[in-house]
């Protein structure tokens, strides 16, 4: 062969092969496959989501933005659960020094900050949102949901289903009382993406109709469970105990006055902890 024709059978195939490329990446995509589901589904789903988890442990960064706090903003974290409501959250130094601890035994907590030596405690409803040092923490527990479990709609509570796209969007409502008025009071909206029905943001309000806080859901992760709780996950393949969970959070005062990003590490779901381990020991001695 010359080497004039060499040069154009070389010629020929490459451009052969970009073509080739070319079309190959020209193919339709197949559709995207939502998944259909009801209201029940989607009630029965957060239920089951959330007594999968029954016990969790799990190290975690946390970024908090806002006024008022006294130790550092970007902190390296553990967390100690036990439903129904038993909570510890503890921060560190980069040299593993304690920064804060937070414990939640029922309906009553223990703040302390270990920098300032300042210590809080008292009823959780009286965790007040307008105190700087108290507000990362209101954010803390509804960021700690997203991992352990949406909290489920309480029985009775009006619910709409409205279909957003990708996204099913639920409004959840106060109980209807027989004093109250002709409209449901909004509490609570949860998206759903409709490939998967994660729960990809929720919206919380407060008893006048404004938004109280919003949660928002990324990074979702499969973790092996330890329990027999796990086969209640309804997201998981068939005979397969796996929870799925997202391995960050950000979270946002409604108010526009602070925000927390929590970016996990490590989540074990259904460990046995000691009383130690969620600080019940503690909390049992001051209040």
């Amino acid at each position: 062969m010359r080497l004039r024709d060499f040069r154009i059978v070389c010629v020929c195939l490459i451009v052969f092969s970009f073509l080739s490329v070319g079309c190959a990446s020209l193919k339709p995509q197949p559709p995207e496959v939502f998944r259909e589901a009801t209201v029940e589904e989607l009630v029965q789903l957060l239920e089951a989501r959330a007594s999968a988890i029954q016990t969790m442990k799990g190290l975690f960064r946390v970024q908090v933005k806002g006024p008022g706090l006294s130790f550092a903003q970007r902190v390296q974290a553990a967390v100690f659960f036990q439903r129904p409501q038993a909570l510890r959250l503890q921060g560190f130094t980069p040299f593993g020094g304690e920064l804060f601890e937070f414990v939640l035994q029922g309906n009553q907590y223990r703040l302390r900050i270990a920098s300032t030596g300042q210590s809080f405690a008292g009823p959780i409803g009286e965790l007040d949102r307008s105190r700087d040092i108290s507000r990362p923490f209101r954010l803390s527990l509804l960021a700690m949901t997203g991992v352990v479990g949406i909290a489920p709609v309480p029985q009775g509570a009006p619910v709409r289903l409205v279909e957003e796209g990708a996204r099913y969007r639920l409004d959840v409502f106060a109980p209807m009382t027989k004093e109250g008025g002709t409209e449901p009071t909004l509490t609570r909206r949860i998206w759903f993406e409709r490939r998967t029905l994660q729960v990809i943001q929720e919206d919380r309000f407060t008893e006048g109709g404004e938004l109280d806080a919003k949660m928002e859901c990324e990074d979702f992760r499969p973790m092996t469970a330890t329990g027999e709780e796990g086969a209640a996950e309804a997201s998981a393949p068939p005979n397969q105990n796996v929870l799925v969970r997202p391995f960050k959070i950000t979270t946002e005062d409604g108010r526009g006055e602070g925000a927390l990003v929590m970016t996990f590490q490590e989540m074990v779901p259904n460990p046995s902890l000691t009383p130690k381990e969620l600080g019940s020991d503690v909390v049992g001695a001051l209040l």
